[in-house]
């Protein structure tokens, strides 16, 4: 009952509505999360910062169960309080890491790709501290592209750790996509990972397809070919599509 209840708490807290924004049409939208145990580590968030700025994210706690979702709560609120305030995207995540650091005696950590989104101009300021690299879609049918650039550390473990923010921007019809490890370590029953090539090859295959379509497919994907195998970890991916 304890674990259901943490499980009710920690999805209360993450946007599930979509479109979430039905009268802003500038860009679109669409996530998924699917727990490995009762509670997971994983999370996602979007929020509007003022009339033209979108923050989004996706993160990956280290712990899973109760310790994770605490965890997890924690890293979602420092992140949105800190990104909501407009101010530099870079001091804002070295601020939330300080402010985790600083409460953090089960010695946790957690991976964040965070993000604004300047949906009048197309322009996406990001900060990669730890996790996977997403990857860009050039317009509607265009070829997919790895962001691999790191920004800094991990949160949650070196409170003094700088952070520094990247700069690109999306063109109408461009889609970036941003996932957890869940879905690239995903192991099938034969113990084959199912890998970064793997991932790039389904992208490209359906690379017609919008921020809805892509999660589901994806996320489809991942479980055709993790099928009777347990799931080992999370499995979380986020699309926006400009």
């Amino acid at each position: 009952r304890e674990l259901a209840t943490a499980k009710a708490i920690q999805e209360s807290a993450i946007p599930r509505v979509f479109p979430p924004l039905p009268e802003v049409d500038k860009f679109d939208i669409f996530a998924s999360m699917d727990a490995a145990k009762e509670v997971g580590g994983d999370f996602y968030d979007f929020f509007l910062i003022d009339d033209h700025m979108l923050g989004f994210l996706i993160a990956d706690v280290s712990g899973k169960g109760i310790p994770g979702a605490l965890f997890m709560m924690a890293a979602k609120t420092e992140l949105e309080n800190y990104m909501s305030t407009g101010m530099e995207l870079s001091q804002a995540i070295a601020t939330a890491n300080s402010r985790l650091c600083a409460k953090n005696d089960a010695g946790m950590f957690v991976t964040v790709w965070a993000a604004t989104l300047d949906y009048n101009t197309g322009e996406v300021t990001y900060v990669n501290a730890g996790h996977n690299f997403p990857l860009l879609r050039h317009g509607s049918n265009g070829t997919w592209e790895w962001m691999k650039k790191k920004c800094g550390l991990f949160l949650g473990t070196f409170e003094t750790a700088k952070y520094r923010a990247q700069k690109f921007v999306m063109e109408p019809g461009d889609e970036l996509i941003l996932y957890t490890d869940g879905v690239n370590e995903a192991f099938s029953a034969s113990d084959e990972e199912y890998g970064n090539d793997r991932l790039e090859q389904f992208l490209n295959a359906h690379a017609n397809m919008h921020s809805r379509e892509i999660v589901r497919s994806l996320r489809a994907d991942v479980a055709r070919w993790a099928e009777g195998a347990e799931q080992s970890d999370d499995v979380t991916i986020l699309a926006l599509e400009y």
